[in-house]
């Protein structure tokens, strides 16, 4: 494929066309493999006087110089090429953050970024190649020619390693090191100070509820998501300059709260997770007005929603009310507890496939109708919150259909290689990708639960294959916790404290790597790009959700948002 990537510019350089625009979107492939281009609307004419061009191109693949409005030239179509043929080798966009004040060469950047990725599936070596087209400077870039020359001598496939094997961990050489890890804590929580602006009555942070969620408050994207983090934070480190902080943060959200209509209960996306993150951080700074305001706000919470998962619905509601109850003590929310589970009982569906919740079709909401396998949507997330309500009060029906929900995950699994996958729910036909929201980490990550508390042997096992699928597509994730590495690294730990403490760490420090390679400098800081490519302070695809899974890859800690505590019987009510 690389190779007739080369061809198919060259045939385009040879006709005197500059394309401008090169990169994997226009470009079709055939059933028999050749290639077409397509969307040649950027192209001109080599030599052109008359070009009017604009600063256009694809993000990720644009040379800096045409962005910048230069002269159209082939030398930025070589650095389109060497962005195209790094998609091809990794699966992955090139694309960096921009830095301030003093960027570093971007060729330093792209080396270590594609050296992290040594470990992916063996291909033929393009490190250099790609380096050479996507040179900073257009003058220095690689040409086709010099492209062709360097194919000639790739390994033959012959002599490739299967792609089916995920990599082996390599020891203490594949671990994030304690400088880098704590260059990129100490950046993180940098500039999550340096950015938290109170008197922004819209938004505490840059960046935050930005993609999809209009809520500033919730955990998924807002404020409460990135109090819970620097909470824990502070709870490991004991960094001096967090308390203010938090306490700030959660009287922005205490005013913001009073000044918004009503939201929705869940976890993620509402009043359930806001309450657990304002007790939380109240208990950890010893603020009474939190913890008070939390109590206060859960409360208020129902015991169920018409939408049954984790993310919105009753599940989440469930694991507050558990979470409150393991703190505190209050019957109020041990009553609440078996309440919201009835009604996850009362809600599920036995299907000749197996089981199934289901969000209503009236009710409103983008879910409407949807029924999931995944966690954060479906099975798996409800299977956990019965699972965890089954450990705190000895229920046996919530036991039961806890394991029913495990055993309908074992059926569905596409098992291939040692890898398991899942489609997104009984009418999906294709696997989804493996991340915490629909896919294998997330299955997974209630699938070892299981076995932690069953024993049996064969939710350990397809867990272990969760995460075979997890190592074999880390390359291609972007960094974020509901869709990337974050939250597939939080996976892996959750395997390590139960089948294989030093594999499963090793596999979580290379994913590390990986994200600490796509880091980017701003004014002193370190930040790392969201799933669009921007810069968020949020738990599900920003700074935060990055910081919490660094955090506890170095202290153990128990993951956010999950009530792990139960399974050790030592802190049941």
């Amino acid at each position: 494929m690389a190779g007739r990537l080369v061809d198919l510019m060259e045939v385009a350089h040879q006709a005197g066309v500059i394309l401008r625009d090169f990169n994997p979107n226009n470009i079709m492939v055939r059933p028999d493999g050749e290639l077409r281009l397509i969307d040649l609307e950027l192209a001109v004419a080599a030599g052109d006087k008359d070009e009017k061009l604009t600063r256009a191109g694809t993000p990720g693949y644009v040379a800096p110089e045409q962005m910048k409005g230069t002269r159209a030239a082939f030398a930025a179509d070589y650095y389109s090429l060497g962005a195209t043929l790094c998609f091809v080798a990794t699966g992955t966009t090139p694309s960096f953050l921009g830095e301030e004040p003093e960027p570093r060469p971007l060729r330093e950047r792209l080396d270590e970024w594609l050296t992290v990725r040594a470990a992916a599936p063996d291909r033929p070596d393009l490190r250099m190649l790609i380096l050479g087209l996507m040179d900073d400077v257009p003058e220095r870039r690689w040409t086709t020619a010099d492209a062709r020359t360097a194919l000639s001598v790739a390994r033959k496939p012959s002599e490739r390693r299967s792609s089916s094997a995920a990599p082996e961990p390599d020891g203490d050489g594949g671990r994030l090191d304690d400088e880098h890890w704590g260059h990129a804590v100490e950046g993180v929580v940098g500039y999550l100070l340096a950015t938290m602006d109170a008197r922004n009555s819209e938004r505490l942070w840059p960046g935050s509820c930005a993609h999809g969620a209009p809520d500033p408050c919730s955990v998924q994207l807002g404020a409460a998501g990135v109090i819970g983090v620097l909470t824990r934070c502070f709870e490991l480190t004991g960094d001096e300059r967090l308390p203010e902080a938090i306490a700030t943060a959660g009287g922005w959200v205490i005013q913001r709260l009073r000044a918004d209509a009503k939201r929705p209960p869940g976890l993620h996306f509402g009043e359930a997770g806001i309450a657990w993150s304002l007790y939380e951080a109240g208990r950890a700074i010893d603020d009474g007005r939190l913890t008070e305001q939390g109590l206060a706000l859960a409360r208020t919470l129902p015991v169920s929603s018409p939408n049954p998962d984790i993310t919105h619905g009753t599940a989440g509601i469930a694991l507050t009310f558990l979470q409150l109850w393991l703190r505190t003590g209050d019957d109020e929310f041990a009553a609440r507890v078996g309440e919201s589970a009835d009604h996850l009982i009362t809600a599920a569906v036995e299907e000749p496939g197996g089981l199934i919740w289901g969000t209503p079709a009236a009710f409103e909401s983008r879910l409407a109708g949807g029924r999931y396998y995944g966690f954060a949507h479906g099975t798996a997330g409800v299977g956990h919150a019965l699972l965890a309500t089954a450990l705190a009060t000895g229920r046996s029906d919530c036991l039961e259909l806890a394991t029913q929900a495990g055993e309908t995950l074992l059926a569905h699994a596409w098992v291939e290689d040692g890898t398991a996958l899942w489609p997104n729910g009984p009418e999906k036909d294709a696997t989804t990708a493996p991340y915490w929201c629909h896919g294998s980490a997330g299955i997974g990550s209630f699938l070892i639960r299981l076995h932690r508390a069953t024993e049996d042997s064969r939710f350990e096992k397809l867990a272990q294959m969760s995460a075979q699928a997890v190592m074999e597509n880390s390359w291609r994730a972007v960094l974020g916790q509901c869709h990337g590495l974050a939250g597939n690294g939080e996976f892996l730990l959750d395997l390590a404290e139960v089948v294989d403490r030093r594999r499963y760490e090793a596999l979580a420090h290379q994913l590390a790597r990986i994200i600490f390679a796509s880091r980017a400098h701003r004014d002193g800081h370190v930040v790392f790009p969201d799933e669009h490519g921007g810069l968020s302070a949020s738990w599900a695809d920003g700074v935060s959700g990055i910081l919490a899974f660094l955090l506890r890859l170095r202290y153990a800690s128990p993951r956010l948002w999950m009530v792990d505590s139960l399974l050790d019987r030592s802190h049941r009510p």
